[in-house]
């Protein structure tokens, strides 16, 4: 049975697109590839703001920052389901039989799962979010628009994409959980727990069923961790060309930091 919940964190899925998009248009002059693990810095907060500063810095800076700071909140979120939450004893055998556990578990991963929701709509809101830092900055109506057209272009069937399909497979991997553990509750006069190591079974239907659910849980589990393997693996090619580690980006990439 699967026991990790593999959280989909912030993603650097601009990283090797803003600078070729923007530089076509080149409206708002943008600083050059090699002050990104800088930039990067400056919008975790930890290297000084230089002064004085420019448009295009600052318009990244806010940018990665959205990034950095929707990454940090979510990450807290989701390690408190996990570290102190009902979570904790996900997919052990106790947590199937205890009194009231199953019911519990339910509702913390229906919020997982709304979580989640949330995160990957911030992750997609990105592109307006460097549009709107890039007017500020001073672009156009006009210059915003294309720039934010040409990146979408540029992202779609990439990154965004990528990172989407291992939400998405993280969505469905916690509605089976949901379906497992609903099967077990309603089906607790025929489940019962040895020494909270194993469970045992009074009919063979129950069982059989639980076991098919269970397995399905553990299909989904595989290939969403397939799904985030691969987009990690992007990540650090995007990365390595960039001169960036992942203490530079804020370590922005699909993580299992609970178990």
């Amino acid at each position: 049975m699967f026991n990790n919940k593999t959280v989909a964190a912030g993603v650097v899925l601009v990283l090797m697109v803003v600078f070729g998009v923007y530089r076509r248009s080149h409206h708002v002059s943008l600083p050059p590839e090699s002050e990104m693990p800088q930039i990067m810095n400056e919008a975790a907060g930890t290297a000084p703001i230089p002064d004085p500063d420019t448009p295009g810095r600052k318009a990244l800076r806010d940018s990665f920052k959205y990034f950095l700071d929707e990454n940090k909140s979510y990450q807290i979120e989701a390690d408190r389901h996990f570290l102190s939450g009902h979570l904790n004893d996900l997919l052990y055998p106790i947590s199937f039989v205890r009194a009231g556990e199953p019911q519990e578990i339910i509702a913390e991963l229906q919020q997982l799962k709304a979580l989640d929701q949330q995160h990957l709509t911030a992750i997609q809101r990105f592109p307006d979010v460097f549009k709107a830092n890039l007017t500020a900055a001073g672009a156009s109506v006009a210059d915003a628009n294309a720039f934010e057209r040409g990146m979408r272009n540029e992202i779609s069937g990439g990154a965004l994409d990528e990172v989407s399909r291992a939400m998405d497979l993280d969505m469905k991997w916690i509605d089976a959980a949901i379906e497992l553990y609903q099967y077990a509750n309603e089906n607790q006069s025929n489940i019962s727990g040895r020494c909270a190591a194993r469970l045992e079974f009074t009919s063979d239907d129950v069982r059989a069923h639980f076991v098919y659910l269970s397995d399905k849980v553990d299909e989904l589990g595989d290939q969403r961790d397939e799904a985030t393997a691969a987009f990690n693996s992007r990540q650090r090619r995007n990365r390595h060309r960039m001169g960036l580690s992942s203490q530079d980006s804020g370590q922005l990439e699909v993580t299992d930091p609970v178990r």
